[in-house]
Protein backbone atom coordinates (compact mmCIF):
# COMPACT_ATOMS: atom_id res chain seq x y z
CA UNK A 1 0.00 0.00 0.00
CA UNK A 2 2.54 2.37 1.10
CA UNK A 3 4.91 1.35 -2.02
CA UNK A 4 1.77 2.05 -4.14
CA UNK A 5 1.11 5.11 -2.53
CA UNK A 6 5.08 6.22 -3.19
CA UNK A 7 4.74 5.87 -6.77
CA UNK A 8 1.09 7.78 -6.98
CA UNK A 9 3.11 10.39 -5.49
CA UNK A 10 5.80 10.37 -7.87
CA UNK A 11 3.26 10.05 -10.81
CA UNK A 12 1.38 13.29 -9.79
CA UNK A 13 5.37 15.46 -9.70
CA UNK A 14 6.06 14.35 -13.01
CA UNK A 15 2.31 15.01 -14.19
CA UNK A 16 2.65 18.55 -12.77
CA UNK A 17 6.58 18.96 -14.11
CA UNK A 18 4.55 18.04 -17.40
CA UNK A 19 1.79 20.23 -17.39
CA UNK A 20 4.02 23.71 -16.40
CA UNK A 21 5.86 22.46 -19.82
CA UNK A 22 2.59 22.66 -21.74
CA UNK A 23 1.21 25.69 -19.97
CA UNK A 24 4.60 27.62 -20.71
CA UNK A 25 3.98 26.66 -24.27
CA UNK A 26 7.67 26.09 -26.09
CA UNK A 27 8.31 28.59 -28.47
CA UNK A 28 10.24 28.22 -32.50
CA UNK A 29 14.06 28.06 -31.46
CA UNK A 30 15.84 31.59 -32.05
CA UNK A 31 19.47 31.82 -30.22
CA UNK A 32 21.77 28.51 -29.05
CA UNK A 33 18.68 26.32 -29.78
CA UNK A 34 18.01 27.18 -32.81
CA UNK A 35 22.01 26.18 -34.10
CA UNK A 36 21.17 22.76 -32.47
CA UNK A 37 17.85 22.68 -34.48
CA UNK A 38 20.04 23.82 -37.47
CA UNK A 39 22.61 21.23 -37.13
CA UNK A 40 19.54 18.46 -36.72
CA UNK A 41 18.33 19.18 -40.18
CA UNK A 42 21.54 19.42 -41.59
CA UNK A 43 22.22 15.57 -40.96
CA UNK A 44 18.70 14.78 -41.94
CA UNK A 45 19.43 16.57 -44.97
CA UNK A 46 22.96 14.97 -45.50
CA UNK A 47 24.62 18.85 -45.54
CA UNK A 48 26.03 18.27 -41.55
CA UNK A 49 29.78 19.16 -42.06
CA UNK A 50 32.02 19.35 -38.83
CA UNK A 51 32.88 23.05 -37.85
CA UNK A 52 34.91 25.42 -34.98
CA UNK A 53 31.23 26.07 -33.49
CA UNK A 54 30.88 24.13 -30.61
CA UNK A 55 27.33 23.07 -30.41
CA UNK A 56 27.97 21.67 -34.25
CA UNK A 57 29.73 18.35 -32.70
CA UNK A 58 27.06 18.35 -29.48
CA UNK A 59 25.63 15.09 -31.01
CA UNK A 60 23.99 13.88 -27.66
CA UNK A 61 21.33 16.73 -28.62
CA UNK A 62 21.50 17.02 -32.38
CA UNK A 63 21.68 13.30 -32.92
CA UNK A 64 18.11 12.81 -31.06
CA UNK A 65 16.64 15.08 -32.35
CA UNK A 66 17.28 14.78 -35.71
CA UNK A 67 15.31 11.44 -35.10
CA UNK A 68 12.77 12.98 -33.43
CA UNK A 69 12.09 15.57 -36.62
CA UNK A 70 12.37 12.83 -39.18
CA UNK A 71 9.63 10.96 -37.30
CA UNK A 72 7.68 13.80 -35.60
CA UNK A 73 8.21 17.02 -37.51
CA UNK A 74 10.00 20.11 -36.24
CA UNK A 75 7.15 21.49 -34.33
CA UNK A 76 8.39 23.18 -30.85
CA UNK A 77 6.96 20.91 -28.72
CA UNK A 78 8.73 18.10 -31.03
CA UNK A 79 12.18 19.38 -30.75
CA UNK A 80 11.48 20.12 -26.60
CA UNK A 81 10.62 16.65 -25.55
CA UNK A 82 14.36 15.51 -25.60
CA UNK A 83 15.27 18.08 -22.59
CA UNK A 84 11.76 17.29 -20.73
CA UNK A 85 12.59 13.62 -21.02
CA UNK A 86 16.21 14.15 -18.92
CA UNK A 87 14.20 16.65 -16.64
CA UNK A 88 12.02 14.33 -16.37
CA UNK A 89 14.43 11.30 -15.49
CA UNK A 90 16.51 13.47 -13.23
CA UNK A 91 12.69 14.25 -10.94
CA UNK A 92 12.51 10.20 -11.20
CA UNK A 93 16.11 9.33 -10.02
CA UNK A 94 16.27 11.66 -7.31
CA UNK A 95 12.72 10.61 -5.66
CA UNK A 96 13.99 7.04 -6.02
CA UNK A 97 17.39 7.91 -4.31
CA UNK A 98 15.42 9.51 -1.67
CA UNK A 99 12.99 7.55 -1.07
CA UNK A 100 15.73 4.54 -0.48
CA UNK A 101 17.75 6.61 1.85
CA UNK A 102 15.44 8.86 3.36
CA UNK A 103 11.43 7.68 3.75
CA UNK A 104 8.76 8.59 0.87
CA UNK A 105 8.28 12.84 2.40
CA UNK A 106 12.17 12.83 2.26
CA UNK A 107 11.85 12.06 -1.95
CA UNK A 108 8.01 13.71 -2.36
CA UNK A 109 9.60 16.76 -1.35
CA UNK A 110 12.92 16.71 -3.23
CA UNK A 111 11.50 15.91 -6.14
CA UNK A 112 8.83 18.38 -5.77
CA UNK A 113 11.43 20.95 -5.45
CA UNK A 114 13.23 20.34 -8.60
CA UNK A 115 10.21 19.71 -10.67
CA UNK A 116 8.99 23.03 -9.67
CA UNK A 117 12.29 25.14 -9.61
CA UNK A 118 12.42 27.92 -12.14
CA UNK A 119 15.54 27.29 -14.18
CA UNK A 120 14.99 23.92 -14.53
CA UNK A 121 10.80 24.50 -15.67
CA UNK A 122 12.96 27.08 -17.95
CA UNK A 123 15.06 24.56 -19.87
CA UNK A 124 13.09 21.24 -19.99
CA UNK A 125 10.81 23.47 -22.38
CA UNK A 126 13.96 24.85 -24.69
CA UNK A 127 16.61 23.03 -26.90
CA UNK A 128 19.61 23.29 -24.56
CA UNK A 129 21.67 20.96 -23.49
CA UNK A 130 21.79 22.11 -19.63
CA UNK A 131 19.14 20.00 -17.89
CA UNK A 132 20.18 17.20 -20.12
CA UNK A 133 23.91 17.51 -18.55
CA UNK A 134 22.58 18.03 -15.41
CA UNK A 135 21.08 14.27 -15.19
CA UNK A 136 24.54 13.21 -15.75
CA UNK A 137 25.39 14.97 -12.69
CA UNK A 138 23.29 13.95 -10.82
CA UNK A 139 23.66 9.80 -11.78
CA UNK A 140 27.31 9.78 -11.61
CA UNK A 141 27.51 10.43 -7.96
CA UNK A 142 24.10 8.02 -6.88
CA UNK A 143 25.95 5.67 -8.53
CA UNK A 144 29.24 5.99 -6.47
CA UNK A 145 27.29 6.79 -3.37
CA UNK A 146 25.45 3.04 -3.97
CA UNK A 147 28.89 1.54 -4.71
CA UNK A 148 29.97 2.72 -0.72
CA UNK A 149 27.95 -0.28 0.37
CA UNK A 150 27.71 -2.75 -2.22
CA UNK A 151 29.53 -5.55 -3.14
CA UNK A 152 29.73 -4.63 -6.44
CA UNK A 153 31.02 -1.28 -5.64
CA UNK A 154 33.64 -2.70 -9.04
CA UNK A 155 31.28 -2.71 -11.37
CA UNK A 156 29.19 0.41 -10.38
CA UNK A 157 32.49 2.18 -10.64
CA UNK A 158 33.25 1.19 -13.90
CA UNK A 159 29.48 1.86 -15.25
CA UNK A 160 29.84 5.13 -13.43
CA UNK A 161 32.98 6.19 -15.21
CA UNK A 162 31.46 5.18 -18.94
CA UNK A 163 28.51 7.28 -18.58
CA UNK A 164 31.27 9.85 -18.87
CA UNK A 165 30.97 9.10 -22.68
CA UNK A 166 27.77 9.97 -23.84
CA UNK A 167 27.80 12.94 -21.41
CA UNK A 168 30.96 14.28 -23.08
CA UNK A 169 28.60 14.57 -26.18
CA UNK A 170 25.79 16.44 -24.88
CA UNK A 171 28.46 19.02 -23.08
CA UNK A 172 32.32 19.24 -22.09
CA UNK A 173 31.78 20.70 -19.00
CA UNK A 174 30.83 17.17 -17.00
CA UNK A 175 34.62 17.58 -16.98
CA UNK A 176 33.61 19.92 -14.26
CA UNK A 177 32.67 16.50 -11.85
CA UNK A 178 36.17 14.90 -11.43
CA UNK A 179 37.36 17.08 -8.79
CA UNK A 180 34.29 17.31 -6.93
CA UNK A 181 34.73 13.14 -7.58
CA UNK A 182 38.84 13.55 -6.38
CA UNK A 183 37.60 15.58 -3.19
CA UNK A 184 34.93 12.43 -2.56
CA UNK A 185 37.94 10.06 -3.32
CA UNK A 186 40.72 11.39 -1.00
CA UNK A 187 37.74 11.61 1.52
CA UNK A 188 36.63 7.99 1.66
CA UNK A 189 40.32 6.64 1.94
CA UNK A 190 39.57 5.21 4.98
CA UNK A 191 36.61 3.45 4.10
CA UNK A 192 37.60 -0.68 3.23
CA UNK A 193 37.47 -1.43 -0.89
CA UNK A 194 36.14 2.52 -1.89
CA UNK A 195 39.63 3.13 -3.59
CA UNK A 196 39.01 0.40 -6.17
CA UNK A 197 35.39 1.80 -6.87
CA UNK A 198 36.94 5.10 -7.67
CA UNK A 199 39.96 3.88 -9.19
CA UNK A 200 37.77 2.13 -11.40
CA UNK A 201 35.19 5.11 -12.15
CA UNK A 202 38.78 7.33 -12.74
CA UNK A 203 40.00 4.49 -14.92
CA UNK A 204 36.61 3.65 -17.20
CA UNK A 205 36.32 7.91 -16.90
CA UNK A 206 39.70 8.08 -18.87
CA UNK A 207 38.81 5.15 -21.20
CA UNK A 208 35.83 7.23 -21.85
CA UNK A 209 37.62 10.59 -22.59
CA UNK A 210 39.75 8.75 -24.56
CA UNK A 211 37.61 7.44 -26.75
CA UNK A 212 35.72 10.74 -27.32
CA UNK A 213 39.07 12.42 -28.24
CA UNK A 214 39.93 9.59 -31.15
CA UNK A 215 35.97 9.82 -32.22
CA UNK A 216 37.07 13.75 -33.25
CA UNK A 217 40.64 12.76 -34.44
CA UNK A 218 38.59 10.70 -36.70
CA UNK A 219 36.67 13.36 -38.31
CA UNK A 220 38.72 16.48 -37.85
CA UNK A 221 42.42 14.75 -37.99
CA UNK A 222 43.27 16.97 -34.66
CA UNK A 223 43.29 15.27 -31.08
CA UNK A 224 42.55 18.56 -29.69
CA UNK A 225 40.01 19.67 -31.69
CA UNK A 226 37.24 19.76 -29.02
CA UNK A 227 39.88 21.81 -26.91
CA UNK A 228 40.76 24.43 -29.89
CA UNK A 229 37.32 24.70 -30.68
CA UNK A 230 36.06 25.87 -27.13
CA UNK A 231 39.48 27.92 -26.89
CA UNK A 232 38.47 29.80 -30.48
CA UNK A 233 35.27 30.86 -28.97
CA UNK A 234 35.80 31.53 -25.23
CA UNK A 235 39.62 31.87 -25.15
CA UNK A 236 40.92 29.23 -22.28
CA UNK A 237 43.58 31.59 -20.42
CA UNK A 238 43.29 32.23 -16.89
CA UNK A 239 43.96 35.38 -15.45
CA UNK A 240 46.50 36.06 -12.73
CA UNK A 241 46.29 35.34 -9.81
CA UNK A 242 47.10 38.61 -8.55
CA UNK A 243 44.85 40.64 -10.91
CA UNK A 244 42.48 42.56 -8.95
CA UNK A 245 39.64 41.96 -11.71
CA UNK A 246 39.86 38.22 -10.46
CA UNK A 247 39.73 38.75 -6.74
CA UNK A 248 36.67 41.00 -7.18
CA UNK A 249 34.88 38.28 -9.78
CA UNK A 250 36.04 36.24 -7.35
CA UNK A 251 34.37 37.53 -4.34
CA UNK A 252 31.46 39.30 -5.82
CA UNK A 253 29.84 37.80 -9.01
CA UNK A 254 28.60 34.43 -8.25
CA UNK A 255 27.01 35.29 -4.77
CA UNK A 256 25.25 38.16 -6.41
CA UNK A 257 24.28 35.60 -9.53
CA UNK A 258 22.72 33.24 -6.26
CA UNK A 259 21.02 36.32 -4.01
CA UNK A 260 19.59 37.40 -7.39
CA UNK A 261 17.85 33.86 -8.48
CA UNK A 262 14.68 32.30 -7.33
CA UNK A 263 15.93 28.79 -8.22
CA UNK A 264 18.69 28.65 -6.38
CA UNK A 265 18.61 31.29 -3.11
CA UNK A 266 15.25 29.05 -1.54
CA UNK A 267 17.19 26.06 -2.02
CA UNK A 268 20.83 27.57 -0.35
CA UNK A 269 18.31 28.78 2.59
CA UNK A 270 16.83 25.36 2.97
CA UNK A 271 20.24 23.68 3.05
CA UNK A 272 21.77 26.23 5.53
CA UNK A 273 21.53 23.97 8.34
CA UNK A 274 23.12 21.14 6.98
CA UNK A 275 26.13 23.30 6.18
CA UNK A 276 26.38 24.98 9.58
CA UNK A 277 25.52 21.60 11.72
CA UNK A 278 28.40 19.74 9.94
CA UNK A 279 30.77 22.12 10.94
CA UNK A 280 30.12 21.33 14.72
CA UNK A 281 28.89 17.49 14.19
CA UNK A 282 31.15 15.62 11.51
CA UNK A 283 29.89 12.68 10.42
CA UNK A 284 31.68 9.82 7.78
CA UNK A 285 31.39 10.14 4.55
CA UNK A 286 29.01 6.69 4.15
CA UNK A 287 26.31 8.59 5.81
CA UNK A 288 24.20 10.38 3.18
CA UNK A 289 24.16 14.00 4.07
CA UNK A 290 27.76 14.34 4.21
CA UNK A 291 28.60 12.72 1.26
CA UNK A 292 26.31 15.16 -0.36
CA UNK A 293 27.45 17.78 1.15
CA UNK A 294 31.41 16.40 0.91
CA UNK A 295 30.01 16.31 -3.06
CA UNK A 296 28.13 19.80 -3.76
CA UNK A 297 31.34 22.18 -2.02
CA UNK A 298 33.97 20.27 -4.52
CA UNK A 299 31.11 20.96 -7.41
CA UNK A 300 30.29 24.58 -6.09
CA UNK A 301 34.11 25.15 -6.02
CA UNK A 302 35.29 24.05 -9.44
CA UNK A 303 32.07 25.69 -11.00
CA UNK A 304 32.90 28.66 -9.06
CA UNK A 305 36.70 28.96 -10.21
CA UNK A 306 35.82 27.70 -13.81
CA UNK A 307 33.80 30.42 -14.21
CA UNK A 308 35.55 33.73 -13.00
CA UNK A 309 39.44 32.63 -13.34
CA UNK A 310 39.40 33.31 -17.61
CA UNK A 311 41.21 35.97 -18.71
CA UNK A 312 38.55 37.06 -21.02
CA UNK A 313 35.32 36.38 -18.52
CA UNK A 314 32.09 37.56 -19.43
CA UNK A 315 28.62 38.12 -17.37
CA UNK A 316 27.29 35.07 -20.04
CA UNK A 317 29.17 32.76 -17.31
CA UNK A 318 26.63 33.51 -14.43
CA UNK A 319 23.80 32.08 -16.51
CA UNK A 320 21.89 30.18 -13.99
CA UNK A 321 21.64 27.64 -16.75
CA UNK A 322 25.01 27.10 -16.58
CA UNK A 323 25.12 26.49 -13.13
CA UNK A 324 21.99 24.45 -13.32
CA UNK A 325 23.71 20.86 -12.15
CA UNK A 326 23.86 22.52 -8.84
CA UNK A 327 20.00 22.58 -8.55
CA UNK A 328 19.29 18.32 -7.99
CA UNK A 329 22.15 17.93 -5.57
CA UNK A 330 20.82 21.62 -3.74
CA UNK A 331 17.36 19.48 -3.71
CA UNK A 332 19.13 16.83 -2.08
CA UNK A 333 20.51 18.43 0.97
CA UNK A 334 17.22 20.60 1.06
CA UNK A 335 15.30 17.42 1.49
CA UNK A 336 17.47 16.13 4.32
CA UNK A 337 17.78 19.50 6.15
CA UNK A 338 13.82 19.54 6.50
CA UNK A 339 13.13 15.88 7.09
CA UNK A 340 16.07 14.26 8.82
CA UNK A 341 16.69 16.44 12.17
CA UNK A 342 18.09 13.45 13.69
CA UNK A 343 20.95 13.36 11.07
CA UNK A 344 21.35 17.52 11.17
CA UNK A 345 20.30 18.76 14.60
CA UNK A 346 16.72 19.07 16.58
CA UNK A 347 13.96 21.25 14.82
CA UNK A 348 14.41 24.34 16.91
CA UNK A 349 18.34 25.05 15.51
CA UNK A 350 16.63 24.58 12.16
CA UNK A 351 14.05 26.76 12.14
CA UNK A 352 16.08 29.48 14.11
CA UNK A 353 18.68 29.42 10.89
CA UNK A 354 16.66 29.33 8.10
CA UNK A 355 14.35 32.34 9.60
CA UNK A 356 17.63 34.14 10.25
CA UNK A 357 18.78 34.00 6.99
CA UNK A 358 15.27 34.67 5.29
CA UNK A 359 15.04 37.94 7.66
CA UNK A 360 18.50 39.21 6.11
CA UNK A 361 17.50 38.34 2.52
CA UNK A 362 13.76 40.05 2.90
CA UNK A 363 15.87 43.29 4.37
CA UNK A 364 18.04 43.19 1.27
CA UNK A 365 15.49 42.36 -0.86
CA UNK A 366 13.59 45.24 0.03
CA UNK A 367 16.06 47.83 -0.48
CA UNK A 368 18.50 46.50 -3.48
CA UNK A 369 15.90 43.84 -5.46
CA UNK A 370 11.93 45.10 -5.26
CA UNK A 371 9.28 44.46 -3.05
CA UNK A 372 8.51 41.16 -5.03
CA UNK A 373 11.33 39.40 -3.26
CA UNK A 374 10.30 40.72 -0.26
CA UNK A 375 6.87 39.58 0.03
CA UNK A 376 8.29 36.42 -2.12
CA UNK A 377 10.73 35.39 0.88
CA UNK A 378 7.58 36.47 3.71
CA UNK A 379 5.60 33.79 2.47
CA UNK A 380 8.70 31.37 2.16
CA UNK A 381 9.12 31.67 5.68
CA UNK A 382 5.49 31.82 6.48
CA UNK A 383 4.70 28.54 5.08
CA UNK A 384 7.74 27.08 6.43
CA UNK A 385 6.78 27.80 9.91
CA UNK A 386 3.51 26.93 9.11
CA UNK A 387 4.68 22.97 8.06
CA UNK A 388 7.09 23.08 11.54
CA UNK A 389 4.05 24.58 13.71
CA UNK A 390 2.40 21.36 12.61
CA UNK A 391 4.56 18.77 13.45
CA UNK A 392 5.53 20.48 16.61
CA UNK A 393 1.68 20.66 17.93
CA UNK A 394 0.86 17.25 16.43
CA UNK A 395 4.01 15.13 17.33
CA UNK A 396 3.25 13.74 13.85
CA UNK A 397 3.84 14.15 10.80
CA UNK A 398 0.96 14.97 8.49
CA UNK A 399 0.59 15.01 4.11
CA UNK A 400 -0.59 18.82 4.08
CA UNK A 401 2.89 19.92 5.62
CA UNK A 402 4.28 18.33 2.34
CA UNK A 403 1.70 20.91 0.40
CA UNK A 404 2.87 23.65 2.57
CA UNK A 405 6.14 23.14 1.97
CA UNK A 406 6.50 23.60 -1.79
CA UNK A 407 3.40 25.81 -1.52
CA UNK A 408 5.91 28.80 -2.55
CA UNK A 409 7.32 26.94 -5.54
CA UNK A 410 4.52 26.08 -6.72
CA UNK A 411 3.51 30.25 -6.58
CA UNK A 412 6.82 31.04 -8.55
CA UNK A 413 5.70 28.25 -11.24
CA UNK A 414 2.68 29.86 -11.81
CA UNK A 415 4.37 32.76 -11.44
CA UNK A 416 6.81 31.75 -14.31
CA UNK A 417 3.82 30.64 -16.67
CA UNK A 418 2.03 33.63 -16.17
CA UNK A 419 4.25 36.12 -17.38
CA UNK A 420 5.22 33.63 -20.21
CA UNK A 421 4.40 35.91 -23.10
CA UNK A 422 3.36 32.92 -24.98
CA UNK A 423 1.26 31.74 -22.56
CA UNK A 424 -0.54 35.05 -22.59
CA UNK A 425 -0.73 35.16 -26.28
CA UNK A 426 -3.00 31.67 -26.43
CA UNK A 427 -5.38 32.82 -23.54
CA UNK A 428 -6.25 36.14 -24.99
Amino acid sequence: MLKAKGNLYLILICLVHIGFFLLNNPGPPSTDDKIYFDEAVNILEGDWQLNESPKNHRFGIILPVAALIAVFGDSPHILAIWPLLFSLATIVLLYVFLKKIGGIRMAVIGASFLALSLCQLIYASALFPDVIISFFFLLIPVLLFSGISSAKNLRIGVCAGLLFLPALFVRENILFILPAIGILFLATLSISGAWKMFAAFFASAAFSILVWILTFYILSGDALFVYNTVESQYSLTFASPVDMALLERLIFEPPGMFFRSLTFLPLILLSAPVFLSLLVKRKPLSEPVMWWTVFFIGLLLTFWAGTTSLNQYSLLLMLERLWLPLVPVLCVLASFALEQPAEITEIKFRRRTIFFFCMLIMIFSLFYVGWERFIFYLAFIVCLEGAWYGVQQEHQKRNWELLVLVFPFLILACYLTITNSRFLSDIF
